[in-house]
């Protein structure tokens, strides 16, 4: 999974995903935390899941590159819908996903 900004600095697109997620029931189970470039999102509700993602950068635009998740249990049920809800909200902040 990568995701793809065109430009932006990771913090001021993180304010934007946190902002549409807002009171939205997703926005309460998923956490984003920044270190050095790379992002984390944990996801909390029945259990922790963590996807890590790298900071791959390529001039003004942003990409963040899957390289380890660690799904509990009780999420695997739901993950692809959670995966496929939080790129919609990535879409509507003008990023991509891939695969």
């Amino acid at each position: 999974m990568i995701i793809s900004y065109k430009e932006g600095q990771p913090e001021e697109i993180l304010s934007q995903i946190r902002e549409k997620l807002g009171g939205r029931k997703l926005g309460q189970m998923l956490q984003f935390h920044l270190e050095g470039g790379d992002l984390d999102v944990t996801i909390k509700k029945m259990g922790t899941s963590r996807l890590s993602f790298e900071q791959m950068s390529d001039g003004p635009s942003l990409r963040w590159e899957l390289k380890s998740e660690k799904i509990a249990l009780s999420h695997r049920a739901f993950k692809g819908e959670v995966l496929e809800k939080l790129t919609k909200v990535i879409q509507q902040t003008g990023g991509t996903v891939e695969g």
